[in-house]
């Protein structure tokens, strides 16, 4: 799709939609999150990825092989309420991409924390009995 073909989309969206009616909002919780909206809401909101997908071409990678853009979502009443605050643009093929995020891998370490926390219950209840059964032969 050629950028001319993205712009001709989102000029028809912007001229169609009403930003008065529009409306879009996220849910989301630690297990699973959806989001709710009408049709005008949708469409602004595809607009602006619409947006970002024509802005890779445009922008400029000489330093870096990624940039940022921020979408403009003036329209929407919960803004905070957004899971997208800037669209990381990239024009790598998805086979070219290493995932660097290791903020849901988990590690190592913290596969042992349940097991050395019960590790230490059992060995605490251990120590108890032994000294509870010393303490009684003192008697």
């Amino acid at each position: 799709m050629t950028n001319q073909e993205i712009q001709d989309i989102i000029s028809k969206i912007h001229q169609n939609s009403l930003n008065n009616r529009a409306y879009l909002g996220f849910t989301y919780n630690d297990e699973f999150g959806y989001a709710k909206g009408n049709k005008e809401g949708l469409l602004l909101y595809a607009a602006e990825f619409l947006k970002a997908a024509h802005e890779v071409d445009l922008k400029n990678y000489d330093h870096s092989d990624e940039q940022m853009f921020k979408p403009s979502l003036d329209w929407m009443r919960e803004k905070d309420e957004n899971p997208f605050v800037y669209i990381q643009l990239t024009k790598k093929a998805a086979s070219e991409i290493k995932e660097v995020d290791d903020s849901f891998k988990s590690r190592w370490y913290d596969k042992l924390i349940i097991p050395g926390c019960i590790g230490f219950l059992i060995l605490g209840i251990i120590l108890s009995l032994i000294g509870l059964i010393t303490f009684i032969g003192w008697l």
